[in-house]
């Protein structure tokens, strides 16, 4: 039981892309006999109190009310792994940085473009700035609604692993990312003229999607 909290300890440090699945797994396989040694059976499962009511048969998905008070305890010498969080639509997301600092801008012609030309190929160039290493990086890039794609180039390219393309937006998979900047380019053809949206580009941890940064709603001209 000394050695216990020691365990523990090492099991968090993963931290945000340190370990995946696998490399978790043979760690756990490793101390879970250690943990076990002088625990008694009846001490180990973990037990969860939320708001008064106890559980013990995990996993467990549980949907709380707005605004509804939340009290968490818990027991037993097994590690419990719990995730907090919520949903709400955001009317004027603003841009945020942090993890993953993100940028994008069109390109005509071979220079910068505050407005496209209708006919002309485009590109969405996204810069992207990484401050600390991450696994399992995803990209979510929207595309203007007066707009479709000129190319769909796709496989490994650079830190890129596979891309989709969705109507709506592109999404960009990328396994490992170091510190340090990348560009990627998704390739347009301007087809409507008017004015229209771009929403915000969004990279994130593909199993934390917490951990996340955005750009803010942009606008776009096409003549």
């Amino acid at each position: 039981m000394k050695l216990l909290p020691k365990k523990r300890w090492i099991c968090i440090q993963r931290r945000i892309g340190w370990r995946n699945t696998f490399e978790t797994a043979q760690i756990l396989e490793v101390l879970l006999p250690k943990i076990l040694e002088g625990i008694k059976a009846e001490q180990w499962p973990a037990r969860l109190e939320l708001n008064g009511n106890k559980y013990s048969n995990f996993p467990l998905l549980i949907e709380l009310e707005p605004a509804q008070p939340v009290q968490i305890s818990k027991a037993g010498a097994a590690p419990l792994y719990l995730t907090a969080y919520q949903t709400f639509f955001n009317q004027r997301p603003e841009a945020r940085g942090g993890l993953f600092d993100i940028q994008t801008e069109l390109w005509q012609n071979g220079r910068p473009a505050q407005s496209l030309v209708q006919g002309l190929p485009a590109q969405l160039k996204v810069q992207l700035k990484v401050s600390t290493g991450a696994d399992y990086v995803m990209l979510e890039v929207p595309i203007p609604a007066g707009c479709s794609y000129f190319r769909e180039p796709n496989g490994h390219r650079g830190v890129e692993v596979h891309r989709e393309y969705f109507r709506h937006q592109t999404a960009i998979f990328c396994e490992r990312l170091e510190p340090g900047r990348y560009e990627f380019v998704i390739e347009l053809e301007p087809r409507f003229t008017g004015q229209f949206i771009l929403n915000p580009a969004k990279a994130k941890l593909m199993y934390f999607p917490v951990f996340f940064g955005r750009t803010g709603v942009g606008k776009v001209a096409v003549e």
